[in-house]
Parts: structure tokens; sequence; C-alpha cells
């Protein structure tokens, strides 16, 4: 198993009631604590049959082989076949070294379980070739860590349908418990966080507008507890000041960004590393002044 775990381990694996296998810490852990970075057993394509599945899990030890029997095969993917409905239970989608979308089995990352308010932000790092598990809050002894399975931004009765389809289970986390005003106000806030990350990419000539959407998108994650998806909006607003030119406001979206991905994928990560290399000096952007004149763009 291609596993990163430091030295001073954070949890364990354990049964809970009513959910299986899951993940627990057995100390203290910091926000911005990496708690993992593992590899993938093997990775497919997007287009995946069993045959395909069955043979990449033949090519691993004996050890991984059990482990990867051991994982959750969802009820509504059992019609697949114990191996790919398997790896359609647990992959986890991440890009090739070409940019292309593919799916990773990472055996020990598949054991944490999803919340819609996760307290651990998972981050695929191509440089490393690791799926990077990263405390996002700080997290007493005794706590089930999760992750995002999918569906992070969409209504609840959106993510339970979604969650339910894929994976078999109707999510229970404080978030899907939310009831009367608190569920209204979460819904909308989720259902602006979704837009604005469709639309933003179209804004990016109107400079103004643009801040002012990555800036409430922000503060809406803020209320929901989420820290998964905060980088790359003050990374977009860096974008942004790189290629209207605007140097001060680029640094400043930059250290933005740096301080917001502590908490998701880490400073050791190959992406931290780029931003603050970019932060010293956003001209070697490839995008800097890109529409060829200077505006200035709103700080953070």
């Amino acid at each position: 198993m291609a596993a990163q775990v430091p030295a001073d381990l954070a949890f364990e694996v354990v049964e809970l009631p009513g959910k299986g296998k899951g993940v627990v810490s057995t100390r203290a852990i910091k926000a911005g604590e990496l708690i993992l970075a593992e590899s993938p057993a093997f990775t497919t394509g997007m287009r995946r049959t069993e045959p395909m599945i069955t043979a990449a899990v033949d090519k691993l030890s004996a050890s991984d082989r059990l482990v990867f029997h051991s994982l959750a095969l969802s009820d509504n993917k059992a019609a697949l076949g114990p191996f790919l409905g398997r790896m359609e239970t647990n992959g986890i989608e991440m890009a090739s070294a070409t940019g292309a979308p593919q799916q990773g089995l990472f055996l020990l990352g598949s054991r944490f379980n999803h919340s819609c308010t996760p307290n651990i932000c998972r981050t695929w790092d191509g440089g490393l070739g690791k799926e990077r598990f990263v405390a996002s809050v700080d997290i007493d002894q005794d706590i089930e860590l999760e992750i995002y399975y999918d569906a992070l931004y969409k209504r609840q009765h959106e993510r339970q349908n979604e969650l339910h389809a894929k994976f078999g289970f109707w999510c229970k986390c404080r978030a899907c418990c939310l009831t009367g005003a608190e569920l209204a106000d979460s819904d909308q806030r989720r259902a602006k966080i979704d837009t604005t990350r469709q639309v933003l990419p179209q804004l990016i000539a109107q400079p103004a507008r643009f801040v002012q959407l990555a800036k409430e998108a922000l503060t809406a994650l803020e209320h929901e507890g989420i820290y998964t998806g905060r980088g790359p909006f003050a990374y977009d607003c860096f974008q942004a000041s790189v290629a209207w030119s605007d140097l001060e406001a680029a640094k400043l979206w930059a250290a933005r960004n740096l301080e917001l991905q502590k908490r998701e994928a880490g400073v050791g990560s190959s992406e931290f590393k780029r931003m603050e290399a970019l932060k010293a000096n956003p001209k070697a952007h490839r995008s800097w002044g890109a529409f060829g004149r200077k505006q200035k763009v709103e700080r953070p």
C-alpha cells in the first residue's frame, strides 16, 4: 500500500455503528496537518469494465488484494460485479499527467466516510502523485475524520439524491439534518457557491464583478463551515489580477490563496510551493498582461 503516514499517526480505522468502517482520530490534530498522503493502488480511465478492474486488482500484492476485497460495495453497485462495483463505490476522481480525468483507487483513503461539512480536505497532488488528506480544522481525539465524496455545493435534497444514487447511502451529517430557516439559508448559500464556480470564468473581463462574486462565495463557504474550495476562489482572483497587470493585487491574492491552502492541499503540496513562487513574482504567470493594459483589481 503506497501510503505516506506521518510517524505520529493521527488516526485508526474502526467499525462505526451504522456506517461500517470509518476513520477516527487517535490524538488531537491541528488545522493544516497532513494526516495521510497516498498513491493510488491503480488508476483507470472514466470508462471501466469488470474485466478491466479485475485485471488491475490481480496485479496487486496478496495483502493489497485482501484490502481491496474488504472495501465497501454499495447495494446499488453490486450488480456491476465485485470488482467494478467496489471501484465505483470507492474510486476517487483525479487528473492524469496530461490533465485528462481518471479515477484512482486508494486502499486507505477509501476508509474515510462522507460529510457535507468535512473536517478533512482531500486534494490530488499531481506533482507528488499522491492524494493528500489535510485537517481543515482543529480536531479533538476520538472524532470521526470525514471527507466529501460528491455534490458538496448542491442543495440538501440534491446532495441526498446524488449520494444515494452513486454510493447507496442517505447522508445524515450535520448539514443534512438542518431544517426550516437554517436549511433554507444553507441551501441558498451552497447554490450560490455552485453557480459562482460555473460563471466566474465568463466574467474575468469584468474584474469588479468577478472579485465581488468570488468574495461572496468565500463568505458563503465560511458560513457553511466548508474549507474545500476556498483556495481556488482566491486563485481565480489572483489570475484576474495577473491578466489585468495589477501587481499589488496579484501579490495580495496569492498570499490569500496560500493562507487558505494551508487547510486544503497543505504547505507541503506541489501547488503550495508553486504559489509561493508566483507570490514572489506574479509576472512569471503565463497570463500576465493578457488584456494588454492595466486595470485595478479589488484587494482581498
